[in-house]
């Protein structure tokens, strides 16, 4: 396990991949919803639910990059605050004032979705991409403990602190072994 405590508490995504995920991908998308609602005003067929299907999936795409901005360029972590910055938009949250930072973790993409809720009952919700950060598995840590001091009655936060209990019995049974 690393020491996060002394290691950069700012972390940012690879300029080149965030350009053409967020910005390219965002752009895509819009061109793909105007075809298909092209295709859908020309065909005259039952496969225009079809394509009202695409373009739904399209409007969600163009939405999440650059409506609503929920992937961050740089993620700033300190012991009292949290921030997101990408495509224009920055969002600082204090922790003190979160009521909700839940996490849901995919571990084979090495993705995070994070949703966080202040306590005026603001939203936002953020894709966290780990492996094109800098410092992807300081900023895991970092993210787990925000939420493990946000819900530490959370059954996440339990499980984590019996399985350092258990590890550190496992290192001291070890070390009293007969040689």
């Amino acid at each position: 396990m690393l020491n996060s405590d002394t290691m950069p508490t700012t972390f940012r995504h690879d300029p080149r991949l965030y350009r053409s995920r967020v910005y390219g991908e965002g752009m895509v998308s819009l061109f793909a919803l105007a075809f298909c609602v092209y295709k859908y005003i020309t065909t005259l067929t039952t496969i225009r639910i079809l394509w009202l299907l695409v373009g739904i999936v399209c409007i969600y795409s163009f939405y999440r990059l650059l409506i609503s901005r929920s992937t961050p360029e740089l993620i700033t972590i300190t012991p009292e605050s949290i921030r997101f910055e990408g495509a224009g938009k920055k969002r600082e949250y204090l922790i003190s004032d979160l009521s909700e930072f839940l996490i849901k973790e995919f571990r084979i993409q090495a993705m995070q979705f994070i949703r966080i809720k202040d306590k005026s009952g603001k939203k936002s919700k953020y894709w966290i991409e780990l492996k094109v950060y800098s410092d992807p598995k300081i900023l895991e840590q970092q993210l787990l403990k925000v939420e493990e001091r946000i819900h530490p009655e959370e059954m996440k936060a339990m499980i984590k602190s019996h399985n350092k209990q258990f590890q550190n019995k496992r290192v001291r049974d070890v070390s009293k072994r007969k040689k």
